[in-house]
Protein backbone atom coordinates (compact mmCIF):
# COMPACT_ATOMS: atom_id res chain seq x y z
CA UNK A 1 0.00 0.00 0.00
CA UNK A 2 1.64 2.81 -1.24
CA UNK A 3 -0.67 5.64 -0.69
CA UNK A 4 0.28 9.19 -0.68
CA UNK A 5 -0.92 11.00 2.31
CA UNK A 6 -1.66 14.60 1.77
CA UNK A 7 -0.39 16.85 4.40
CA UNK A 8 -2.98 19.17 5.97
CA UNK A 9 -3.09 22.89 5.07
CA UNK A 10 -4.57 25.92 6.81
CA UNK A 11 -4.86 29.63 6.35
CA UNK A 12 -3.39 32.15 8.73
CA UNK A 13 -3.26 35.88 8.92
CA UNK A 14 0.39 36.79 8.43
CA UNK A 15 2.27 40.00 7.88
CA UNK A 16 3.02 40.76 4.24
CA UNK A 17 4.82 43.61 2.52
CA UNK A 18 2.55 45.86 0.41
CA UNK A 19 3.37 46.84 -3.12
CA UNK A 20 3.51 50.50 -4.15
CA UNK A 21 0.07 50.23 -5.80
CA UNK A 22 -1.41 48.72 -2.63
CA UNK A 23 0.12 51.52 -0.50
CA UNK A 24 -1.48 54.17 -2.75
CA UNK A 25 -4.85 52.40 -2.52
CA UNK A 26 -4.63 52.26 1.31
CA UNK A 27 -3.77 55.99 1.34
CA UNK A 28 -6.93 56.79 -0.66
CA UNK A 29 -9.04 54.64 1.66
CA UNK A 30 -7.54 56.33 4.74
CA UNK A 31 -8.30 59.80 3.34
CA UNK A 32 -11.92 58.78 2.62
CA UNK A 33 -12.30 57.39 6.14
CA UNK A 34 -11.05 60.69 7.65
CA UNK A 35 -13.52 62.67 5.51
CA UNK A 36 -16.38 60.35 6.51
CA UNK A 37 -15.45 60.68 10.19
CA UNK A 38 -15.36 64.51 10.01
CA UNK A 39 -18.72 64.50 8.23
CA UNK A 40 -20.30 62.30 10.91
CA UNK A 41 -18.80 64.44 13.69
CA UNK A 42 -20.24 67.57 12.05
CA UNK A 43 -23.67 65.92 11.74
CA UNK A 44 -23.46 64.79 15.38
CA UNK A 45 -22.59 68.33 16.48
CA UNK A 46 -25.43 69.77 14.43
CA UNK A 47 -27.94 67.31 15.90
CA UNK A 48 -26.57 67.93 19.43
CA UNK A 49 -26.83 71.72 18.91
CA UNK A 50 -30.38 71.31 17.62
CA UNK A 51 -31.38 69.31 20.69
CA UNK A 52 -29.58 71.78 22.96
CA UNK A 53 -31.53 74.67 21.37
CA UNK A 54 -34.82 72.78 21.62
CA UNK A 55 -34.16 71.94 25.27
CA UNK A 56 -33.18 75.57 25.93
CA UNK A 57 -36.44 76.76 24.36
CA UNK A 58 -38.47 74.43 26.54
CA UNK A 59 -36.51 75.56 29.61
CA UNK A 60 -37.34 79.20 28.75
CA UNK A 61 -41.03 78.28 28.34
CA UNK A 62 -40.93 76.53 31.72
CA UNK A 63 -39.40 79.64 33.32
CA UNK A 64 -42.05 81.91 31.72
CA UNK A 65 -44.89 79.66 32.84
CA UNK A 66 -43.44 79.48 36.36
CA UNK A 67 -43.22 83.28 36.57
CA UNK A 68 -46.80 83.65 35.29
CA UNK A 69 -48.05 81.14 37.83
CA UNK A 70 -46.09 82.74 40.66
CA UNK A 71 -47.01 86.37 39.87
CA UNK A 72 -50.40 85.85 38.25
CA UNK A 73 -49.32 88.23 35.47
CA UNK A 74 -47.77 88.14 31.98
CA UNK A 75 -46.50 90.61 29.37
CA UNK A 76 -48.86 91.24 26.44
CA UNK A 77 -48.98 93.67 23.53
CA UNK A 78 -51.51 96.34 24.55
CA UNK A 79 -52.72 99.25 22.40
CA UNK A 80 -51.60 102.53 24.00
CA UNK A 81 -52.19 106.18 23.12
CA UNK A 82 -50.24 109.36 23.86
CA UNK A 83 -52.34 112.15 25.44
CA UNK A 84 -50.79 115.60 25.04
CA UNK A 85 -50.92 118.19 27.84
CA UNK A 86 -52.04 115.46 30.22
CA UNK A 87 -52.04 115.37 33.21
CA UNK A 88 -50.50 118.87 33.07
CA UNK A 89 -49.78 121.41 30.34
CA UNK A 90 -46.43 120.59 28.72
CA UNK A 91 -46.56 116.94 29.72
CA UNK A 92 -47.64 113.92 27.74
CA UNK A 93 -48.85 110.59 29.05
CA UNK A 94 -48.97 107.17 27.44
CA UNK A 95 -52.25 105.51 28.42
CA UNK A 96 -53.25 101.85 28.11
CA UNK A 97 -56.37 101.68 25.97
CA UNK A 98 -57.76 98.68 27.89
CA UNK A 99 -57.58 100.13 31.43
CA UNK A 100 -56.79 103.83 30.75
CA UNK A 101 -53.87 103.53 33.22
CA UNK A 102 -50.81 105.73 32.69
CA UNK A 103 -47.87 103.69 31.42
CA UNK A 104 -45.38 106.53 30.98
CA UNK A 105 -45.30 110.29 31.53
CA UNK A 106 -42.75 112.78 30.20
CA UNK A 107 -42.28 116.33 28.97
CA UNK A 108 -43.62 117.22 25.53
CA UNK A 109 -40.95 117.95 22.91
CA UNK A 110 -41.16 121.00 20.62
CA UNK A 111 -42.30 118.62 17.84
CA UNK A 112 -45.05 117.32 20.15
CA UNK A 113 -46.26 120.89 20.76
CA UNK A 114 -46.35 121.66 17.02
CA UNK A 115 -48.10 118.40 16.13
CA UNK A 116 -50.59 118.80 18.97
CA UNK A 117 -51.49 122.33 17.85
CA UNK A 118 -52.01 121.23 14.23
CA UNK A 119 -54.06 118.25 15.34
CA UNK A 120 -56.06 120.40 17.79
CA UNK A 121 -57.28 122.69 14.98
CA UNK A 122 -58.26 119.65 12.89
CA UNK A 123 -59.89 118.05 15.93
CA UNK A 124 -61.91 121.23 16.64
CA UNK A 125 -63.08 121.37 13.01
CA UNK A 126 -64.06 117.68 13.14
CA UNK A 127 -65.88 118.16 16.44
CA UNK A 128 -67.79 121.17 15.04
CA UNK A 129 -68.80 119.17 11.95
CA UNK A 130 -69.90 116.34 14.23
CA UNK A 131 -72.01 118.71 16.38
CA UNK A 132 -73.55 120.24 13.23
CA UNK A 133 -74.28 116.86 11.61
CA UNK A 134 -77.89 115.71 11.37
CA UNK A 135 -79.52 112.80 9.53
CA UNK A 136 -80.58 115.25 6.80
CA UNK A 137 -77.04 116.70 6.54
CA UNK A 138 -74.45 113.96 7.15
CA UNK A 139 -70.81 114.67 7.89
CA UNK A 140 -68.70 115.98 5.05
CA UNK A 141 -71.56 116.98 2.73
CA UNK A 142 -72.51 120.58 1.95
CA UNK A 143 -75.59 121.99 3.64
CA UNK A 144 -78.50 121.64 1.16
CA UNK A 145 -80.18 124.76 2.58
CA UNK A 146 -77.23 126.99 1.75
CA UNK A 147 -77.55 128.31 -1.78
CA UNK A 148 -74.30 128.78 -3.59
CA UNK A 149 -73.73 132.15 -5.20
CA UNK A 150 -74.00 132.14 -8.98
CA UNK A 151 -70.81 132.45 -10.91
CA UNK A 152 -70.69 135.77 -12.74
CA UNK A 153 -69.07 135.81 -16.11
CA UNK A 154 -66.96 138.95 -16.33
CA UNK A 155 -67.50 139.18 -20.09
CA UNK A 156 -71.30 139.15 -19.64
CA UNK A 157 -71.13 141.84 -16.98
CA UNK A 158 -69.12 144.11 -19.25
CA UNK A 159 -71.55 143.61 -22.08
CA UNK A 160 -69.40 141.13 -23.91
CA UNK A 161 -70.58 137.87 -25.28
CA UNK A 162 -69.95 134.70 -23.41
Amino acid sequence: MNSIVEEPTEKRRLLCALSDCELIEVGHELGKMHRDKRQLEAEKKQVADDYKNRIGGIEADIEDASLKLESGKEHRMIECQWKMNFPDVGKKSLLRMDTRETVEEKDMTPEDHQTWLSDEFTRQDDEQQFRDATPEKPLGLPDPDVKSKPVIDIDEEEGGEA
